[in-house]
């Protein structure tokens, strides 16, 4: 016989039996029996670990030495001057050029004869004060023994320590530097040396600063580099400061008379009287440092030797 809860399909035998479940169906679940707590085990104690001995730290290696001119991000220089240096060599430039054509108000060659002395005087210029050692300048001269010129003797202690900032007066020391190591090499030499570039190189640190802005001429059937003055009034000012200052006779710097004396050396001093019509004193004695004069001095030299050939 069939068993009825078989073909119970729908539900038809729970409701006539109600105490009777299904043995498909299982009860709930029974709950888990609680077992006694186990007792903490008693762990043997940890004998302490023999740690090797530490080894001596080992001794840095030191830097490598690096170009004072590129230190590295981050790393300050000290400075090298005790006061700011006038730029001298920039504005010799914008005075000798003309801000409309750029063309140099006097021959080109005297021109550059007077950006290089202009640099090297910057160099001169340009000083520390230390507590033992006093004032030092970063560029010197003393008269050679053997002919007696004044040579270029730059101070190399300074010039690893606390270098210039300018890039421009950098390279140019640093050229002085290297020919040092060698043979000194006498102050009109080595400005004959980088009168053949030191007009652009100064028209480019002008550039640099956005002062100026190089552009290219036609002239015939040749094409050549000039400097334009982004200020048209800049060039004319140049010149005339200097005459001004002395006409209200307020005090000029060390700096003032370089340029001044430099005008006068290369020829610039008629253009200065055309352009500052008004009368001015000229100074009889412009007081300089044997050092700077000897700058003056080989201007003059080199201004009257292409005054010569041309």
């Amino acid at each position: 016989m069939t068993d009825p809860r078989r073909t119970n399909h729908s539900g038809w035998y729970e409701q006539l039996h109600p105490d009777a479940a299904p043995p498909s169906r299982p009860g709930p679940p029974a709950p888990p029996r609680a077992e006694p707590p186990h007792a903490p085990r008693a762990e043997p104690p940890h004998a302490p670990r023999a740690e090797p001995p530490h080894a001596p730290y080992p001794e840095q290696a030191r830097p490598p030495r690096t170009d004072p001119a590129y230190l590295p991000s981050g790393v300050t220089r000290p400075s090298a001057g005790g006061a700011k240096v006038r730029p001298i060599a920039d504005e010799l430039f914008r005075g000798a050029t003309d801000a409309f054509t750029g063309a140099t108000r006097i021959n080109h060659r005297l021109v550059g004869i007077g950006c290089a002395a202009a640099l090297v005087a910057e160099l001169m210029l340009t000083w520390r004060d230390d507590q033992v050692h006093g004032r030092q300048r970063l560029l010197r001269t003393f008269p050679a023994a053997e002919t007696g010129q004044p040579v270029l003797a730059p101070d190399h202690r300074l010039y690893l320590e606390a270098p210039p900032r300018d890039p421009l007066c950098y390279r140019v020391l640093s050229e002085i530097v290297e020919d040092a190591r060698d043979q000194r090499r006498p102050v009109v030499e080595f400005v004959e040396y980088l009168s053949d570039r030191a007009y652009r190189m100064v028209g480019e640190r002008l550039a640099m600063a956005r002062l100026v802005v190089e552009e290219q001429r036609r002239s015939g059937l040749r094409r050549r580099q000039v400097f334009l003055d982004v200020e048209p009034t800049a060039s004319v000012n140049a010149l005339t400061r200097l005459p001004r200052k002395l006409r209200d006779r307020e005090p000029i710097g060390e700096s003032d008379r370089v340029l001044f004396g430099l005008y006068d050396a290369i020829g610039l001093m008629a253009v200065v009287r055309r352009e500052f019509s008004d009368h001015f004193p000229m100074p009889s004695d412009l007081r300089l440092t044997p050092d700077l004069q000897s700058v003056l001095d080989a201007a003059s030299a080199l201004q009257a030797a292409v005054t010569r050939r041309h």
